[in-house]
């Protein structure tokens, strides 16, 4: 048994981390990097679950989605003491490891665990290609590209975590997570080509899990907005940068920057999160990897704080219950971003708003560890001001299915239609410079995930987009007919 002295030492020595990172706020808040540039540059409760399995873009920050919470029984509940070794306050949970490719293998995973030790490997591999051969780009040259499958465009990603347990230490539910990030393209905006920091954060609950804490390196697309069900596999053809919150500076797996994030578990299934964090690149990742190549420097040209605040309303799936999830968010930014309403100059003061809901229409199988297969129906709506961002709107309507084929439990299907809208100010400059410019992109997709073995799920979709280019396009440049393959695997 520890001594009070032991347990004292322990509490102090977490207390005195958590004091010196919340020292670190002002600098988090702090002015951009750098003297405020006038010449643009050249560079443009614990989660209740919902394991991120089928990932169908980006794995950089692009749109993905996964299924609802469902998972294979784990034999007479083997796996159960792996549970509190998960990832803790994301918005979705990483697959458990029960549905792991190694599972328990050689016994590695449980003797880990009896230290308090904890991992898990997320990869995500997956290849785009237009099938509408004469809309590449002249010589099929990848200077040119433009869009993601204009060209056969591939991204190879591997995420690997460990986790260490420090309740055994007397702080009940706190836990620290490492992470990398290693990213293979061959198209750098869903990039680029990376060995980087993936995580480094400390989480804590207080007052029996009523209010949540993490603080550290965070990718923040993994504990806001939850566009991981359903998602959509067209959004992510103009890259991360296409996702208004990242286009914001929220911090991505591949992108990690420090901050701090606190929830407030509420009565009645509300919740109230706030996130303060450094923002990565205005100009977009191509820029913030060339200045952070391994996500551990803090400053970055032109970039400030980004604040988000999401309320929403969560109820999990239970027998006779249908899931329900509602989430509205405003974002403000600090980060000095190219105006669009004043060519060659840059504006500070940007920011952001969404509005998403998800539900559950109908349950197949309403029975306990089932209750999630059914139907589901969901939207999304973003905004950012025009004169500082190219993506300016983006609307998403989607309709999905867990389990609805008999036989296939983990098997999910999506039908997706979207429109991103790009910013007025853009289009009218660059139609004043002589050029043609789109307004918006919309895109209508379909796709199939197959969980074929533990940790293996398959993934298969079809897009068709009209305006598949961001803004500018020229006379040869058509609409696209993109073909998705992809697999997510996990360890």
């Amino acid at each position: 048994m520890r001594s009070k002295k032991q347990h004292g030492k322990c509490c102090s020595g977490l207390g005195a981390s958590v004091v010196g990172l919340l020292a670190g706020i002002p600098l988090i808040l702090a002015a951009p990097a750098g003297a405020k540039a006038q010449t643009a540059g050249a560079g443009a409760g614990p989660a209740d679950g919902v394991p991120l399995r089928f990932a169908q873009n980006n794995p950089a920050g692009g749109a993905l989605a996964a299924q609802p919470e469902a998972v294979a029984a784990p034999p007479n509940g083997t796996f159960d003491r792996f549970d509190p070794l998960r990832i803790k306050g994301l918005t979705v949970n990483l697959a458990a490891p029960a549905d792991t490719i190694d599972q328990g293998a050689f016994g590695l995973r449980s003797t880990l665990a009896d230290s308090g030790i904890g991992y898990l490997v997320y990869g995500n591999s997956y290849f785009q290609d237009n099938l509408l051969r004469h809309e590449h780009p002249l010589h099929n040259s990848r200077a040119n590209q433009v869009y993601a499958g204009q060209l056969p465009t591939y991204v190879a990603s591997a995420f690997p975590f460990v986790t260490f347990d420090v309740s055994r230490f007397g702080l009940s539910d706190g836990q620290v997570a490492i992470g990398g990030a290693f990213v293979n393209t061959n198209w750098a905006p869903l990039g680029p080509n990376q060995t980087s920091l993936g995580t480094a954060s400390c989480y804590q609950t207080f007052f029996h899990r009523k209010l949540e804490l993490k603080i550290g390196y965070i990718a923040n697309n993994l504990e806001f907005l939850g566009t991981y069900v359903g998602g959509s596999l067209a959004s992510g053809v103009f890259g991360p940068n296409a996702s208004i919150p990242v286009e914001q500076g929220e911090s991505t797996l591949a992108f990690v920057r420090p901050g701090i994030n606190l929830k407030a578990n509420l009565p009645g299934n509300f919740y109230d999160k706030l996130g303060v964090q450094r923002a990565i690149s205005p100009d977009g990742n191509v820029v913030e990897k060339r200045q952070n190549p391994t996500a551990a420097n803090y400053q970055v040209s032109n970039s400030g704080a980004f604040v988000i605040n999401e309320v929403g309303y969560r109820v999990p799936a239970t027998p006779g219950s249908p899931q329900a999830w509602v989430r509205a968010a405003a974002s403000y930014t600090s980060s000095n971003y190219v105006n669009y309403d004043r060519p060659g100059q840059r504006a500070d003061h940007n920011y952001g708003l969404y509005l998403l809901a998800d539900r559950q229409l109908l349950q197949t199988a309403p029975a306990t560890g089932a209750a999630a297969q059914g139907l589901y129906a969901g939207f999304s709506a973003m905004y950012a001001p025009p004169a500082l961002n190219r993506f300016s709107q983006y609307y998403e309507g989607r309709l999905y299915g867990l389990g609805l084929i008999p036989g296939r439990p983990l098997d999910l299907l999506s039908f997706v239609v979207t429109s991103n809208v790009f910013s007025s100010n853009l289009v009218a400059q660059t139609r004043r410079a002589g050029g043609r410019a789109h307004t918006n992109s919309e895109a209508y997709s379909a796709s199939y995930s197959a969980h074929v073995y533990n940790g293996i799920n398959l993934n298969l979709g079809v897009s068709y987009i009209d305006h598949p280019t961001p803004v500018a396009y020229t006379g040869s440049t058509g609409n696209g007919l993109n073909l998705y393959l992809g697999a997510v695997t996990f360890f």
